[in-house]
């Protein structure tokens, strides 16, 4: 069982995919667009090789997590512990 007091809470800065609203694109347009960056902030779930999971809102007591958010680490670019281990609280 996850107790919140043991979750860290982060900070990750990272890269996510362009995606277009399902209409037509002029090509070129579509070839000149960049990575959106984006930060998310919230309790880190799990993290292994390939994914960091954050929740931003956690329900100790259901073990329930609201606005979750899996994260490919090859897109991160930045990762901060506010509130855990090795870090003054």
């Amino acid at each position: 069982m996850m107790k919140k007091d043991e979750l860290q809470i982060v900070l990750v800065d990272w890269l996510d995919a362009m995606s277009d609203d399902n209409t037509w694109q002029d090509l070129k347009e579509l070839q000149e667009q960049k990575l959106r960056p984006v930060t998310s902030v919230g309790y880190l779930i799990k993290e292994d090789k390939d994914s960091t999971i954050l929740v931003s809102s956690f329900d100790e007591e259901s073990q329930c997590g609201g606005g979750g958010v899996v994260i490919p680490n090859n897109c991160i670019t930045k990762k901060l512990v506010l509130k855990g281990q090795f870090n003054v609280e």
